[in-house]
C-alpha cells in the first residue's frame, strides 16, 4: 500500500491491526474508549469483544471516536500465544526487533511500539526480560490504541506489519517482513 491511497483510511489501518493480532490466535479483545485525557467513558469498556465483531465494526466505533475525540483501545487476548507488548522503542530498536514482531507501530515521531508472541506456556517473567533487553518501557501494558484511532499528539502509523504465522498452516512464515508506512 502506498502513502496517500485511497484505501489508507483509518478503518483499514485498524483491520490491519486486527488481522496482526488474529494471525497469532486473538479472536477476542477488549475494547476500551477513552476521553482524550485518558478517562474511561461511561458505557466504553467492551470486555472480550470477539475480533470479527470488531472487525464489522471498527469503522463506526473510529468515526464515533474521531466525532468526540475519544481513543480506541485494545487489548488482545490469544489462547496459543503470549502477547507483549515492547514501547517506547526508538527507530533502531524497532526496526531491530520488527522481523520478530507481529507488529509495529509508530507511536510518535520518536517512538515505537512492538509486540512480540511467544509460546503461551513462556517463563513468568519473559516478557519483563524481552523488554529489559531490548530497552523497551519495562512497564508497558498489554494494551494498544488501534492503528487509526486518534492519538492527542498524532495518530499511529503502522510503519511494520508481519504475520508470523500462515493463517491456514499455524507454522512460520518464512517470507520477508512486509514494510508498509501508513503516515
Amino acid at each position: 500500500m502506498q502513502n496517500g491511497s485511497a484505501s489508507d483510511t483509518p478503518a483499514t489501518k485498524a483491520l490491519a491491526t486486527l488481522s496482526a493480532f488474529a494471525s497469532v490466535g486473538a479472536r477476542a479483545l477488549n475494547l476500551t474508549l477513552t476521553n482524550i485525557v485518558g478517562e474511561k467513558i461511561p458505557g466504553g469498556y467492551r470486555p472480550n469483544t470477539p475480533l470479527e465483531q470488531l472487525r464489522r465494526t471498527i469503522g463506526r466505533i473510529l468515526e464515533y471516536a474521531e466525532k468526540f475525540r475519544y481513543n480506541v483501545i485494545i487489548r488482545p487476548r490469544s489462547r496459543t500465544a503470549t502477547l507483549i507488548r515492547l514501547d517506547d522503542l526508538d527507530f533502531a530498536r524497532a526496526e531491530r526487533i520488527a522481523p520478530h514482531s507481529v507488529i509495529v507501530f509508530r507511536t510518535s515521531p520518536a517512538n515505537n511500539q512492538a509486540w512480540v508472541a511467544v509460546e503461551k506456556d513462556a517463563q513468568e517473567d519473559f516478557g519483563r526480560r524481552r523488554r529489559k533487553g531490548i530497552g523497551a518501557d519495562a512497564t508497558a501494558s498489554g494494551s494498544t490504541r488501534i492503528a487509526g484511532s486518534r492519538c492527542p499528539l498524532t495518530r499511529l502509523s503502522v510503519i511494520v506489519f508481519r504475520n508470523l504465522r500462515t493463517p491456514a498452516r499455524g507454522r512460520e512464515d518464512p517470507s520477508p517482513p512486509l514494510r508498509t508506512s501508513y503516515r
